[in-house]
């Protein structure tokens, strides 16, 4: 086993509901009953950022691919920049010098 120092995996979590788009505060429980909270989940020295969705079964979530690059991704943040009521998320690619932005909206 080769060691590395400073390489770690998993990074942040962040929670995300449907109906808002926005960060939910270190829960999983969305405002419309019953729905669940999605996953954005920062791969650190991995270079993935993934999303988690839950699905219909209980407890199960498919998980899809964000963004991947090569190096270290930092902690996603998430803001309504525009003001259009859809967040935008900021992704740190320290490797790259770069910040990727996406849009929520559909």
């Amino acid at each position: 086993i080769k060691q590395k120092t400073g390489q770690s995996s998993p990074g942040s979590i962040r929670f995300l509901c449907p109906e808002s788009s926005t960060r939910v505060p270190e829960n999983t429980t969305c405002s419309k009953a019953g729905d669940k909270a999605s996953m954005l989940l920062s791969g650190d020295d991995s270079g993935v950022i993934s999303l988690f969705t839950p699905t219909s079964a209980e407890w199960e979530y498919e998980q899809s691919v964000v963004l991947q690059v090569e190096g270290t991704v930092g902690q996603p943040c998430l803001a309504d920049i525009v003001q259009d009521g859809s967040a935008e998320l900021f992704i740190p690619d320290y490797d790259h010098s770069l910040i990727h932005i996406f849009t929520t909206q559909d």
